[in-house]
């Protein structure tokens, strides 16, 4: 049985993107809600491909998820690509006292919170 989840690993090498490259389907057809320049964080980011996608339409982009290696990856692909999101490591049970946000992008529960 394995003890470490399966992206720990993706996340730990850089030559592969652990679930696929570019923002989520839902991500991308439903940007177009979010009004201009919105403060949005990115909830279980991963790798970060929403938040990037989405610092690079010009909005202000915090993000976090559990993996530290997740996190690393991202900051690293987001530099790559040009784009500035503040990347953190943090358990979602921790996040209470965060900042307010414009949305919140929670993709794994398919909705946007406002």
């Amino acid at each position: 049985m394995q003890s470490t989840p399966f992206w720990e690993q993706t996340y730990a090498d850089s030559t592969v993107s652990t679930f696929s490259q570019g923002p989520t389907a839902d991500v991308k057809e439903f940007c177009h809600i979010f009004p201009p320049n919105s403060a949005i964080l990115d909830v279980g980011c991963g790798e970060g491909r929403n938040a990037i996608f989405l610092a690079g339409l010009g909005h202000t982009v915090d993000a976090f998820d559990i993996s530290a290696a997740g996190i690393e990856k991202a900051r690293e692909i987001a530099r790559l690509s040009g784009v500035k999101v503040n990347f953190f490591r943090c358990d979602i049970i921790a996040r209470r006292g965060m900042k307010a946000f414009d949305r919140d992008c929670l993709r794994d529960y398919n909705h946007f919170i406002r």
